[in-house]
């Protein structure tokens, strides 16, 4: 397919005229207006806008797909028949930044990385949307599969039938998702029980310390279906998996003990360091590196030219020994890129040599890609042990037990067959050995990665009903009482399994619940090759002690994170669009993001994929602020504004990657005063922001002393942006964001008493505003006017991007309302859904190549930059993998765009979008749990809560006791969440012909308020008002601008747990 050019200055003015008929048109009709008055033909018009052929997208809708757009509809439940077989599914399932552990649908746990051994998939983002990866995949990549499971077992006369609780074992499961509880129903056609399982880690929102436990909680009601008594057993076993990794390299001995208490059985699951005997032989130091030959090697390949000498790396390559080293990081200097310094491939294989140790250990670094990047073993030429790295430049230890191969004639081979990111190996100081502890300059027993301990608890009263086997061998042995298990040095491929159950009768009709806690202790996190630790290991000794604890406390933890539940569902929105808005805030729950031992907040882009919590990639995130403002404060004052980790204390620039890259991004920049203020609106009070002022302040001038030096509110000069790139012109994007930050730096200004520094920055805004409006909008959207003393500077130029407004999305999520015409707003918008979103991304994909995949040919999406007047030659300047950006559909950006369409109005297409990928991610293909980017589970896509502010009309400001609500969709019967800065709860609007009721219902915690708003339908004005808070009569005033009632109240009112506040406004046409 040909992209259709119209160059003429002719074309372009009557695409113009063109595209102000169809505002004229199809406009929305204002934001209080989409319920039931608009007609689907309509809607359908507007969905269909298409490009004219000015880009190769498509627009096809169903209109019973349009029609689902805004109906209540019901909750997804994935069977295995829409699933695949519940292949891809895996809800993150336990405590915020404690690990990562999936629940499968059928109930199954899988993808174990609570470990911190790096060991599970570090996949870069594109092959995990390309080839998600699967449950049973044997890719050692996958997962680390860890046995564990629960099982039902019925012994009746002559017979007994055992049923595990996953898809094997039960014909019928149905699986609700529904972050951060899941629901998984069991039935059979051949079993008398019917059994629900409720899994969830603990979840308050706003209560740190209760949402950050290791571990999950299991809730099975089991129901006789009967018609006769059923004696039947449950079930559960976990595999010891206590230096899962370490006792590889270590002496240590696994222990499963059985601790009884009259609450409940618990297994615990550790491990003992032990002496190990002294070996009678010397090590033979087979290969260190340092010989000026490779006599021993056959270089196969350009990688490892150069070998036995270390490249030129980006990041600095630590732990090797001595000068030499094998290393296929192959490059000419600093000037290669790490993407053509991966590139090359290459092998070395050793000389034939006789195994006369018991072990053999190495060091090894670089890329994780098992098979590609590694260093294998051969007996025979076939492989034998295989260890790669762990997507690091440290090098680590690494041992292979050859025992049973003494006297066999073997070879080594270094392999690099992978050409992307980390494309790599290093390997250093090859020993046989009969020593299998690798050294002191390892790290002691204690301090390993994976050293710690686990638990499964069932927790009964009834003790005489338990049973517990700290040896059971499976399938049998699950159900029966065992002894201790041996407590002896474990080859390492060999398991101790232990299992805990109970015995139960149910009567036909009755049903009875068993309650299970799953829980992991593993402390020790490495960073920057520092033991950082993790934050729950400074609350615990021990997985024991997590346990225990949760049980002291399981009936609050539980009603708690059922209430956050019950309230995020008790919605008048789409089932689907409360899904699709909050799942991701499971991130938290993934390797994505790490608390460490004293409290710092620190997250990847998204699992182990580029470090140092990047300023322009969590500048997009809305959920943290919202959910969790703690943690984001803690970034602000520990990290952004610390001089020892990304603050330069004198020019105020700030590192966007922390201690990875103390350099600049404009838009990360922008991004981090936006967020400062937001940090700010959610405080209950202005300490956060006394403290925290005159490092903004500071932040705030680097970038108009840098980027703005005349005082234009334009930033100009080498612009290094999200895109990893430096853009030069001037380009609405970033200085629009830039302007948002300058506005709210200018309120924050204005709060604290700086009133001269408000009354400037505001000025700056003013002035970027009239440049943008005036001399960046071509009529139909925002463009890139480019810098003509730098012509190959890639960028957009005359394209159409779907980042032009973001700026203007901030602003509205945090109050500062319309920083940009309104009316050439809503033309870009309707500009960007007319050319960049398409319902298929293929015919464009066909013409624009370049790029990686997150929405495949059939799949829908909103494109990077589409180019409708011609210009798509900018593609080719600069780094051809950044320009393929621009031609991909990324879900942070998406959300970031499609939320501003829900702010302005635009409704359905903000709600046919957001379908649109929530379609990408249905569990028949993909895991509904993993938006993906560069990285899984990456934090852009965090972004996604920002449409449900949007789709509310939230405005809060918890030191002035402000809070506003507008909703867009069915604002005469509409019911939503809300979070503050002390309390959350549910707002309902209900209006009729001219009476507005709000009410605002505290669930947990705290409200303060003195100000709200709220808008009445188009041209009409209150007439009057009244407000109860706790049955009490509220003494108000209000005043209206334009249609919005902004009520004051006399005096600052509470609104505790479990109370109301209702007001009443009558209404009439002005």
């Amino acid at each position: 397919m040909a992209v259709t050019k119209q160059w003429s200055v002719s074309g372009f003015w009557v695409s113009v005229v063109i595209a102000v008929l169809l505002v004229v048109l199809l406009d929305d009709i204002g934001i209080g207006a989409l319920s039931q008055e608009l007609s689907l033909d309509v809607v359908m018009a507007r969905l269909r806008d298409g490009s004219d052929g000015k880009t190769p997208t498509v627009k096809q809708f169903e209109p019973k797909w349009v029609r689902s757009l805004t109906q209540r509809g019901r909750p997804t439940i994935y069977t295995k028949e829409n699933s695949s077989n519940f292949e891809y599914i895996g809800m993150p399932i336990g405590g915020i930044a404690t690990g990562q552990l999936f629940l499968g649908a059928d109930g199954k746990l899988w993808y174990w990385d609570i470990f911190n051994n790096k060991t599970s998939r570090d996949v870069r983002g594109v092959r995990a949307y390309q080839y998600p990866y699967k449950r049973s995949s044997q890719d050692e990549k996958a997962r680390n599969y860890i046995e564990q499971g629960f099982a039902i077992r019925i012994s009746q006369p002559g017979k007994t039938r055992t049923w595990t609780l996953d898809r094997d074992g039960f014909s019928d499961i149905k699986f609700r998702g529904r972050y951060p509880i899941a629901y998984v129903n069991y039935d059979d056609s051949n079993c008398p029980l019917i059994i629900e399982l409720e899994a969830f880690s603990s979840f308050v929102p706003l209560d740190l310390e209760n949402s950050t436990y290791p571990a999950t909680i299991f809730n099975f009601t089991i129901a006789n279906n009967s018609e006769h008594s059923v004696t039947a057993k449950i079930t559960g076993w976990l595999q010891n998996a206590v230096c899962l990794d370490s006792r590889k390299k270590t002496y240590a001995s696994l222990c499963n003990r059985v601790l009884r208490s009259k609450d409940m059985t618990l297994l615990l699951f550790d491990a003992v360091k032990q002496t190990e005997p002294a070996p009678t032989r010397d090590d033979i130091i087979y290969e260190d590196f340092e010989s000026k030959t490779q006599d021993k090697w056959k270089i196969e390949g350009v990688a490892f030219s150069g070998t036995p000498k270390p490249n030129y790396h980006h990041q600095q390559l630590q732990n090797y020994r001595g000068k030499g080293l094998a290393d296929s990081f192959f490059n000419n200097g600093k000037q290669a890129s790490a993407g053509d310094s991966d590139r090359p491939k290459g092998k070395m294989t050793s000389q034939p040599f006789t195994i006369k140790r018991r072990m053999i250990k190495f060091l090894i670094g670089g890329g994780n890609h098992p098979k590609q990047t590694c260093l294998n073993l051969l007996i025979d030429g076939k492989v034998v042990h295989s260890a790669t790295a762990n997507n690091s430049e440290r090098m680590s230890w690494k041992i292979f037990d050859v025992s049973k191969f003494g006297g066999k004639t073997a070879q080594i081979e270094i392999v690099d067959n992978h050409t992307g990111g980390w494309g790599h190996v290093m390997v250093d100081q090859i020993i046989f050995t009969d020593k299998k502890t690798v050294g002191s300059d390892d790290v002691e027993f204690d301090e390993q990665k994976d050293y710690g301990s686990m638990t499964l608890a069932i927790l009964d009263k009834g003790r005489d009903n338990t049973f517990a086997n700290t040896d059971a061998k499976l399938p049998d042995q699950v159900f029966t009482p065992g002894g201790p298990s041996p407590g002896r040095p474990l080859d390492e491929d060999e398991d101790i399994i232990g299992s805990v159950g109970k015995t139960f009768k149910l009567n036909p009709d009755q049903n009875t619940t068993v309650t299970y806690i799953l829980s992991w202790y593993f402390p020790n996190h490495y960073f920057r090759g520092r033991n950082v630790g993790k934050s729950y290991g400074k609350r615990f000794g021990s997985a024991q002690k997590v346990t225990e604890h949760i049980a002291a406390n399981l009936d609050d933890l539980t009603t708690q994170t059922r209430l956050w539940h019950n309230t995020w569902y008790d919605s008048t929105l789409p089932y689907w669009f409360l899904d699709r808005t909050f799942l991701n805030t499971s991130i938290l729950a993934t390797n994505t993001v790490y608390i460490f031992r004293d409290g710092r907040f620190y997250g990847d882009e998204g699992v182990y994929c580029c470090a140092g919590t990047c300023t322009h990639v969590w500048g997009y995130v809305q959920a943290m602020g919202r959910l969790f403002p703690e943690l984001e404060r803690r970034l602000r004052e520990e990290v952004d504004y610390n001089p020892d980790i990304s603050l330069n204390a004198e020019t105020g620039r700030i590192g966007y990657r922390g201690e990875f890259n103390r350099g600049d991004a404009v838009d990360g920049h922008s991004g981090i005063i936006l967020r400062t203020y937001r940090e700010h609106q959610m405080s209950e009070d202005d300490a956060f922001l006394r403290r925290n002022y005159d490092a903004m302040k500071k932040a705030m001038n680097y970038l108009t002393n840098t980027y703005d030096s005349d005082r234009d509110g334009i930033l100009t000069g080498a612009q290094h942006n999200t895109l990893d790139a430096q853009w030069y012109g001037k380009i609405t994007w970033l200085s629009l964001y830039y302007g948002a930050a300058l506005r709210a730096a200018g309120e924050m200004a204005e709060e604290i008493g700086d009133t001269e520094y408000a009354k400037q920055v505001r000025t700056l805004a003013d002035r970027g505003r009239k440049y943008i409006e005036s001399k960046l909008f071509n009529g139909e959207y925002f463009i890139h006017e480019p810098d003509s003393k730098h012509p190959e500077s890639p960028g957009v130029f005359n394209g159409c991007e779907y980042s032009q407004l973001l700026g203007q999305s901030w602003a509205y999520q945090v109050g500062l309302g319309q920083i940009l015409d309104h009316d050439k707003v809503t033309t870009a918008l309707k500009s960007l859904w007319k050319y960049n979103f398409s319902t298929d991304v293929g015919p464009f994909r066909q013409v624009f190549k370049n790029g990686r995949w997150y929405a495949m040919p059939g799949e829908g999406g909103l494109i990077a930059c589409t180019w409708p007047y011609g210009g798509q030659e900018a593609l080719k300047r600069g780094n051809q993998h950044f320009a393929g950006y621009l031609n991909e559909c990324q879900d942070g950006y998406e959300y970031g765009a499609t939320s501003l369409m829900m702010w302005q109005g635009l409704t359905y297409r903000a709600l046919a979008h957001t379908r649109t990928l929530h379609d990408r991610y249905h569990g028949s293909k993909r895991n509904p749990w993993n938006e993906v980017e560069c990285g899984s589970h990456y934090a852009r896509s965090m972004a996604s809560y920002g449409l449900f502010t949007g789709i509310c009309g939230f405005e809060y400001h918890g030191p002035k006791g402000y809070i506003a609500f507008s909703p867009r969709l069915t604002p005469q019967n509409f019911r939503a969440a809300f979070t503050s800065a002390a309390g959350w709860g549910t707002f309902s609007q209900n209006r009729d012909r001219n009476t507005q009721t709000e009410v605002i219902e505290v669930k947990w915690g705290r409200l303060r308020l003195k100000t709200l708003a709220f808008d009445l339908p188009d041209d009409c004005r209150a007439r009057n008002i009244s407000v109860k808070c706790a049955g009490k009569i509220i003494k108000a005033n209000y005043e209206m601008k334009n249609n919005r009632i902004v009520i004051d109240l006399q005096n600052d009112v509470n609104i505790l747990s479990n109370q109301t506040m209702e007001i009443t406004i009558t209404f009439g046409k002005s």
